[in-house]
């Protein structure tokens, strides 16, 4: 009950300092973060103990943008944020190196996947705001697929011990006996629902019996859904972020949490004994 009174109080402080400091943001932008925290707010105070599935993912989400929206506060009354603000230079600088961009950008898709603990929504909007969102599906699809396809070879080739070094063993073991005991289409499964690392999967599938052509045909048929979704709806093309769109991304945020609760729920029942 004191985490919940103590995340509740987070939330006020964060809806009153977005309202003083962020008027520099887009005010749909603004509105969105408002909205998020208010709607923690209500969570913290109403939901009950027993619902820890709900909370759990709400305190995730509440910590992690107040870390954001601090850092912002921090910057702008620093004015550091005139650094950040040169978009163009950065982006005239890419698209200036012509295929080399392409290149670069591509490869550090690859690394995320393999190597680098960055979630891949940020390269995917790093590459909408550079390329737009065609070629930044493109790629992040390509770049991704590449990814997969080293993990699962990685997997096949070096087998559970060099898994279990990059990974632990612990996740090694929990991932591997799940994907032995419950199916080959449990992989699939686990690829169209957030909450299971992807990487880590293609990883571990590479150390099971799992065969070449399922696990190129699964990851085929399971990948383009995300990186389409990031890249065509986070450039605000299609649904913009003023006007008629704050209401739909609302919307679409409160439909993020409910899959968000679905899917902690379907890999309970998953990796539960």
């Amino acid at each position: 009950m004191i985490y919940r009174t103590l995340l509740a109080l987070l939330c006020t402080v964060m809806i009153v300092l977005s309202c003083i400091f962020l008027n520099s943001l887009n005010r749909a932008l603004k509105v969105t973060v408002v909205f998020m925290f208010t709607i923690g707010f209500i969570i913290f105070c109403l939901i009950e103990d027993k619902y820890k599935i709900p909370l759990r993912i709400t305190t995730v989400i509440i910590i992690g943008a107040s870390i954001i929206v601090a850092i912002y506060i921090v910057m702008e009354l620093f004015d550091l944020i005139k650094y950040f603000e040169d978009f163009e230079v950065i982006r005239d600088f890419v698209l200036n190196t012509k295929q080399w961009g392409v290149i670069v950008y591509l490869l550090l898709t690859v690394f995320q996947v393999v190597f680098l603990p960055i979630p891949a929504a940020v390269t995917i909007l790093i590459g909408v705001a550079i390329y737009g969102p065609f070629i930044a599906f493109v790629l992040s699809l390509a770049g991704t697929y590449l990814g997969a396809v080293i993990c699962f070879a990685l997997g096949k080739t070096f087998g559970r011990k060099l898994i279990s070094w990059m990974i632990g063993k612990e996740n090694s073991e929990k991932y591997g006996k799940l994907l032995n005991d419950k199916g080959r289409w449990v992989f699939v499964l686990m690829l169209l629902f957030p909450f299971f690392p992807d990487d880590t999967l293609c990883l571990v599938a590479g150390t099971t019996s799992m065969s070449w052509k399922f696990f190129l045909l699964s990851t085929l048929f399971t990948r383009p859904e995300t990186i389409a979704f990031i890249s065509f709806f986070g450039s605000g093309q299609i649904i913009p972020y003023s006007g008629w769109g704050i209401p739909v991304w609302i919307g679409i945020f409160v439909l993020c949490i409910a899959l968000l609760i679905i899917a902690a729920k379907i890999k309970k029942k998953l990796t539960s004994k």
